[in-house]
């Protein structure tokens, strides 16, 4: 008899389970999607390099919106500089895994925008394309657009130090 009053409950139970699970609408708005925390930027270049090239090294500055900052702590030797940390700036794409990559923060003040420096540097070399992958924060309520992103000064060596011409920054910004 108890095994008869145990298995009616499981049964009830289970049925009362399914029917909470219902899939139809509850007449409500859907909640909002959760706001962006994070800004992934990837930093390439493009343009035909001539025949033989390799890139060298590439210099660029990344030109953040409001509201967009970088993991970065003051360099040892030079505290007034901040090196963004190994996670906020990586090379991709193009350098190999040898390359050596830095990025230099200036955080937005007085008006002026936050920016990251890039500098990548490769002794095998690298074509045009995908050189840099930049990982920011948003702070609580920023909401950046893509477009918001920019690069400007680019500078670009060939392995053996002389101006690469011909090449034009290009950024793809994903926030998620």
């Amino acid at each position: 008899m108890k095994s008869g009053t145990m298995m009616r409950a499981v049964v009830l139970a289970t049925a009362l389970a399914a029917a909470g699970c219902g899939g139809g609408s509850s007449g409500g708005t859907p909640p909002a999607p959760p706001a962006p925390t994070t800004a992934t930027v990837k930093v390439s270049t493009s343009g035909a390099l001539a025949s033989g090239v390799r890139i060298g090294g590439v210099d660029v500055k990344l030109v953040l919106p409001a509201g967009v900052t970088l993991g970065a702590a003051a360099d040892a030797t030079n505290p007034s500089v901040l090196v963004a940390t190994p996670d906020a700036v990586k090379a991709s794409g193009g350098p190999s895994a040898s390359a050596l990559v830095l990025g230099v923060y200036t955080p937005a003040a007085g008006g002026a925008p936050g920016s990251v420096v890039i500098h990548v540097a490769d002794g095998a070399g690298f074509g045009a394309g995908e050189l840099a992958t930049v990982t920011c924060a948003l702070v609580a309520g920023a909401k950046p657009a893509s477009s918001d992103f920019s690069l400007t000064a680019l500078q670009a060596v060939d392995l053996n130090g002389a101006a690469v011409a011909g090449l034009q920054p290009a950024l793809t910004a994903t926030l998620q």
